[in-house]
């Protein structure tokens, strides 16, 4: 990242468990997704590389979705982690890198924050956590592009 926490470049090394076939090869398809349809802005190309591992356990999982849903919770994850070790709110620090042809999400996003009084949680969140020192809450939102390719 750069002093303005803007992304400068993102790299995704990831491990796949394929089952005990390993046959399916979904660690390149995700992969290749998160290179595709990422929608935050780097300054350069997004990249990853997938790798397929075999495991012990049968190769269905619960949720036969296209890969879209796991690179999704890849991207958040990762943009959440830098978020926080930046000290920045998350919900901001996607905003601010979010790429130019996915602009039409900040008018959506600013939107939904207001009719979901998101601001006030958050506030209600930090102040509850600030009063227990055990329990705590958290409160997320995640910006997400699903990509339908539906004929010409």
């Amino acid at each position: 990242m750069d002093g303005s926490n803007n992304l400068q470049s993102l790299t995704v090394e990831l491990a796949a468990d394929g089952g005990h076939t390993a046959a399916e090869g979904e660690g390149g398809n995700v992969a290749l997704f998160i290179e595709r349809n990422t929608l935050y802005k780097c300054a350069t190309p997004v990249a990853a590389n997938g790798t397929e591992v075999k495991g012990n356990v049968p190769n269905t999982t619960s949720c036969r979705a296209p890969v879209t849903t796991q690179v999704h919770a890849i991207i958040d994850t990762v943009m959440e982690h830098l978020a926080v070790t930046q000290g920045m709110d998350p919900m901001q620090f996607r905003m601010n890198n979010l790429g130019t042809d996915h602009s039409a999400l900040n008018g959506i996003v600013e939107t939904l924050k207001t009719s979901a009084g998101y601001d006030d949680r958050l506030a209600s969140v930090a102040a509850f956590n600030a009063a227990n020192k055990w329990k705590k809450r958290g409160l997320g939102f995640t910006p997400l592009n699903y990509e339908h390719m539906l004929g010409d």
